[in-house]
């Protein structure tokens, strides 16, 4: 889906024809003095992240990445929870090739000295499984409702940004042009990453299977993010629905050890695994192109970890071992987390 490039574009122009061509030099300082800058985004984002099937190992989004962006004009005000997204009501804003992000109509800086605009953005904007739980006239952030697929190769990975508190029009001076001020989105994620491995101690290496499906049996499938005030990127999830299987699988013809780690990861809605909850896990594999290999169901409460927090990666090996199989977990900052096969 693509938002608005070609309107965005043609705006510019046309902003660019009126001032250049309609004005004197005069007029555009009056008319820049006045607040009539466009209001541009940029962005990073925290740590590593999914979209679709690709991954982001730097710091930035790329070309197609789509946001949502919320504004909250509050004239003289300072941003409180009583404010409305008056201004930007769920505006979709995308990276374009030259790096820049995108959207039409487009908004302009108040012209009132001191008027603020606070903005909120999510990704990805027209996610497979994001709706929108408020309108323009509820108080607040906005609520957003997810629901994660059933497949691994569908997940989204869901992410909120801070929340950028009133901004204002920045000018370098009355008399001269504003500076190249663009408001910058910083987003984290908002679910768990959890991966997947099954180890042989009798070798000491993990396994490299031909074929492997792991499901976690039994997870919450969709709730509603709220986002709370003392944790201004983070949500509150309410709503939730349980319970539901989620399967990640793979078939290792190339052998690309990348593509394997790629193929062993959930994003999960995080949550408490021992509140009402016993999350089970199931591994299948075959090894030399020989008979499936089915793991029994285990809870993953046996890992001796209660909590998955958003924004961490939870990597849950099954250890086959003639002692009896057992199941380990390892946890790491999201953006700590290697994307290759190793045997660590």
């Amino acid at each position: 889906m693509i938002c608005h490039n070609v309107l965005y574009r043609l705006s510019i122009f046309l902003i660019t024809i009126i001032v250049i061509g309609c004005s004197t030099g005069d007029e555009a300082s009056e008319q820049i003095a006045e607040g009539r800058d466009p209001i541009e985004f940029t962005t990073s984002a925290i740590n590593a992240s999914r979209a679709g099937n690709t991954y982001i190992n730097t710091t930035e989004f790329t070309t197609g990445s789509q946001i949502g962006v919320f504004g909250f004009y509050t004239g003289q005000s300072v941003w409180s929870t009583s404010a409305t997204a008056n201004f930007m009501f769920n505006e979709c804003v995308d990276k374009v090739s030259d790096g820049s992000w995108g959207y039409a109509p487009i908004k302009y800086w108040p012209n009132q000295t001191n008027d603020k605009v606070t903005f909120y953005g999510y990704y990805p904007y027209g996610g497979v499984g994001i709706t929108l739980a408020s309108t323009n006239t509820s108080p607040g952030l906005p609520a957003l409702t997810f629901e994660v697929q059933e497949l691994s190769e569908n997940h989204v990975d869901f992410m909120l940004s801070e929340l950028e508190e009133n901004e204002m029009h920045i000018t370098s001076s009355p008399s001269q042009t504003s500076v190249n001020y663009k408001v910058l989105l910083k987003f984290h994620h908002i679910l768990s990453k959890i991966i997947l491995k099954v180890k042989d101690e009798s070798t000491g290496v993990f396994l490299q299977p031909n074929q492997f499906a792991v499901t976690i049996i039994g997870w919450y499938y969709q709730g509603t993010c709220k986002t709370v005030t003392d944790n201004p990127w983070g949500c509150e999830w309410t709503d939730l629905r349980k319970p539901k299987n989620f399967t990640t699988s793979y078939s290792n013809d190339a052998e690309d050890e990348q593509e394997m780690e790629l193929q062993q990861i959930m994003l999960l809605i995080p949550g408490k695994l021992d509140e009402g909850m016993d999350p089970k896990i199931r591994f299948s594999y075959t090894l030399d192109n020989v008979a499936w290999v089915e793991t029994p169901e285990m809870s993953l409460n046996e890992a001796s970890l209660k909590t998955w927090e958003p924004g961490m990666v939870y990597t849950y090996v099954y250890h086959i071992s003639q002692q009896g199989n057992n199941l380990s977990v390892k946890v790491n900052p999201w953006y700590q987390s290697g994307l290759v096969f190793t045997n660590p």
